[in-house]
């Protein structure tokens, strides 16, 4: 089996995720009340997904992508703050993290290479 089909797999399960993720951090929004309550957790779970895609799996990968990832996610650089403060509903709650994914996978391949 080449690299290529476990990354395609990997993507196509966080593809589903994230269509799962809309609807279901929407749906416990709406629930809780509030867009982005602490107890929806699905939108950390998918940022994880994509911080770890383009990388193997060692102990190394998983400390420093989880570290990147939460930094990323708290701090909110631009884009994630202005996709976070702009984006209501599910599809804002999974977008700001799946870009703090999307900036801490890039950071954590480059990484890679030292």
């Amino acid at each position: 089996m080449s690299r290529i089909e476990p990354v395609f797999m990997y993507g196509l399960i966080c593809s589903l995720c994230i269509l799962i993720g809309v609807w279901v951090c929407d749906a416990a929004g709406r629930y809780l009340g509030e867009h982005d309550h602490p107890a929806i957790v699905w939108d950390e779970i998918v940022g994880m997904q994509i911080t770890l895609i383009l990388v193997p799996v060692t102990v190394f990968n998983l400390v420093a992508g989880f570290l990147l990832f939460r930094l990323l996610d708290i701090v909110k650089p631009w884009p994630i703050k202005w996709i976070d403060r702009r984006l209501a509903g599910g599809l804002g709650v999974m977008l700001d993290d799946i870009a703090a994914g999307a900036l801490a996978a890039a950071v954590l391949f480059g990484l890679s290479f030292f």
